[in-house]
């Protein structure tokens, strides 16, 4: 679940580093039809396109905590080393929004805000 991915943390580049199931979650929680049947270079080539379109509909799912969450990560320049109050399973749920995603850090677990 951790990956390790290069600075820009772009959503392109975050997408390229989840395997075809993830990106499959990701687009049944985004609710795009139509396009089930794609490889994993044609499906990233369409969420990079319908995740910045659905970000209005995405963050208005974001309860308090994870807009404060969603908001650190952007004031440190899109990383953050993992909140001891953010369990993994609240990360993959996260992922599952296509906004907020698991990297390795420096330092060891850390989450990103592709742009």
């Amino acid at each position: 679940m951790w990956k390790h991915v290069s600075e820009p943390f772009q959503l392109e580049s975050m997408l390229n580093s989840l395997s075809k199931t993830e990106l499959d979650t990701i687009r049944k929680n985004l609710e795009l039809k139509g396009i089930s049947g794609l490889n994993k270079g044609d499906l990233i080539k369409e969420l990079v396109i319908a995740i910045p379109n659905q970000l209005p509909r995405i963050l208005s799912r974001f309860d308090k905590e994870r807009y404060v969450l969603l908001k650190n990560i952007v004031k440190q320049s899109g990383k953050l080393p993992l909140p001891r109050n953010v369990s993994v399973k609240k990360v993959e749920a996260l992922m599952t929004c296509a906004v907020i995603f698991p990297i390795h850090i420096r330092r060891g677990k850390g989450i990103s805000c592709p742009y």
